[in-house]
């Protein structure tokens, strides 16, 4: 009984120190009009001295490299598996296997040929909520209105421009969309709820986020961040969907159900 008590305390000080030790944000990376790409450790300050809420200018990220090709790009995103996707200025949608074959700009694989009119994309993103995709369209070269906010389900309507579910939205001459999948963006805005997952680089350059995608399209200022003339050269970005930060709350329940187990094993 005493070796099952010792090791049921060495295993919730284990999870103790798991759920007390720092863990590094999803970076961030923001492509610039020269193709300059530049990566920023999260948000919280105490994340880095590229964390955004320790720059003032998207300039004082930590630069990666430069590959001129993507400044001519509508925009680009992550899924959870690592690929980076991003549609081309004549349409076309290619994918990356991996951010380093991205960064190291490896000839991509094309996934579709013109879904998109040239220049009809603001932005883009993958959405964690619904594993779909949402962009913001260019209404001089689109048939929607102009920052109106198109739902893609699926990858395959994604890539294909097919299926859209359109709304009605405020946007025209935004920079960029991007999905952010951790909860360390402060609020410092409208409600001032901290923890904002939906961004966006305006026309104006101002970095923006909302809570929900719902709120996003409903007004822009429905928005719980701002940081303002942040990166108004900015055309493209995505959080590295593969290093999100796991949700601390279910660790509590975690060991509540680990000591159920082991006592009920000792009652045995």
């Amino acid at each position: 009984m005493r070796k099952l008590q010792l090791k049921l305390s060495l295993l919730v000080i284990g999870l103790m120190i798991v759920m007390a030790a720092p863990v590094d944000a999803a970076t961030v990376y923001l492509i610039n009009d020269v193709g300059a790409i530049r990566s920023y450790a999260g948000f919280e300050a105490s994340g880095g001295s590229t964390a955004f809420d320790n720059i003032s200018l998207g300039s004082q990220g930590t630069t990666e490299t430069t590959v001129a090709a993507y400044a001519s790009y509508q925009g680009f995103t992550m899924t959870p598996d690592g690929s980076v996707y991003g549609v081309a200025g004549n349409g076309d949608v290619n994918r990356w296997n991996s951010l380093a074959s991205w960064l190291v700009a490896d000839a991509p694989t094309t996934q579709s040929t013109g879904a998109y009119n040239a220049g009809e994309l603001h932005g883009l993103s993958y959405d964690a909520n619904t594993g779909g995709f949402y962009v913001t369209y260019e209404g001089d070269n689109s048939s929607q209105n102009d920052g109106d906010v198109g739902q893609y389900a699926t990858l395959s309507d994604f890539i294909n421009n097919t299926g859209a579910s359109v709304f009605s939205a405020t946007y025209g001459g935004n920079r960029l969309n991007f999905y952010y999948p951790d909860g360390d963006a402060p609020g410092n805005f409208g409600s001032m709820m901290s923890g904002a997952n939906y961004f966006q680089v305006s026309g104006s350059g101002q970095l923006e986020g909302w809570q929900s995608l719902a709120a996003y399209i409903a007004n822009s200022n429905n928005r719980t961040y701002e940081k303002s003339n942040f990166a108004p050269s900015i055309i493209g970005g995505f959080a590295d969907l593969t290093t999100a930060i796991p949700t601390p709350a279910a660790l509590p329940a975690g060991l509540v159900l680990l000591g159920g187990m082991l006592m009920r094993r000792r009652s045995h």
